[in-house]
């Protein structure tokens, strides 16, 4: 995956290959400028959590659409606020990107970071039905995602920067109740 794409998908897969690889997990990202730039502080009550649109909710091809839209959403606050416990209740355990989101938040809420930046944005979707053992269970859905420039300033040392990006994406999505669970997603060329 190129490094100028997605900035938390760039870091989850980072992630991700380094735990098959038994190398440090940490990203390796560009270092910025000896200056800081000033981060922005979430309000004390912070930025409001999305809502899952009720579109999100149907089991068609737009509804998956609309979902993968309202991921996305997700992972920006989740950036913004390190607060990744409702993108952890919507993917499944066996997602590896998923997974390394999740340790990625961790790490960076662990060292203090203060996250700006960073917003994506699905700007192109298709949804393809998926049939196993003859039955509609899953969805794949193909996205182009845009983000913006990522900034992680931590109490101590220089910044980590990510330059903004569009990035090519598939998800694989199955079918449950009132919705749906993220069972896979990764980057493609």
């Amino acid at each position: 995956m190129p490094r100028h794409g997605v900035p938390l998908l760039a870091l989850l897969l980072a992630l991700v290959l380094a735990a098959c690889t038994g190398e440090d997990p940490d990203p390796e990202p560009t270092t910025g400028p000896s200056s800081t730039a000033a981060a922005s502080t979430p309000t004390p009550s912070g930025p409001a959590e999305p809502v899952m649109p009720a579109a999100a909710r149907k089991h068609t091809e737009a509804g998956a659409v609309a979902f993968v839209r309202y991921y996305w959403d997700l992972v920006s606050y989740a950036q913004l606020t390190q607060d990744g416990s409702t993108l952890a209740d919507i993917s499944s355990p066996h997602c590896a990107v998923c997974n390394g989101g999740q340790t990625f938040l961790q790490r960076v809420r662990k060292k203090r970071g203060e996250v700006s930046g960073g917003e994506t944005s699905v700007v192109e979707s298709q949804a393809t039905k998926l049939y196993v053992r003859g039955k509609f269970s899953m969805m794949l859905v193909k996205a182009t995602t845009r983000s913006r420039a990522m900034m992680i300033d931590y109490p101590r040392g220089k910044p980590d920067t990510y330059p903004a990006g569009e990035d090519h994406v598939e998800i694989i999505l199955s079918v449950r109740p009132g919705g749906w669970l993220v069972e896979k997603l990764e980057g493609t060329s």
